[in-house]
């Protein structure tokens, strides 16, 4: 598991550091682009601690839904690159 990354706003957001979010909170990996959240077994307590981990990481809030509804981490991983590029 990697350490808390404290709040940075101007931190970049890139689909790596997502992806890494989602491998430390459900504890799995390495995972890919093309793997499924709910495949690993993700639920939405867990989609809400990646949201919120990378909230305070990055400065970006990504509604839980986002990843929920995402067909994949790495879908999920675009949206919030997209998200941050947006602010």
């Amino acid at each position: 598991m990697t350490e808390h990354i404290p709040h940075d706003p101007t931190a970049p957001v890139d689909a790596a550091r997502v992806i890494r979010a989602v491998e430390d909170v459900l504890r799995a990996g390495p995972l890919t682009a093309g793997d499924s959240f709910h495949a690993f077994g993700g639920s939405s307590l867990q989609a809400m601690r990646v949201c919120l981990r990378l909230e305070q990481a990055t400065g970006v809030a990504t509604p839980p839904e986002l990843l929920l509804d995402s067909e994949t981490v790495g879908e999920f991983a675009e949206a919030v690159v997209a998200r941050a590029a947006a602010r």
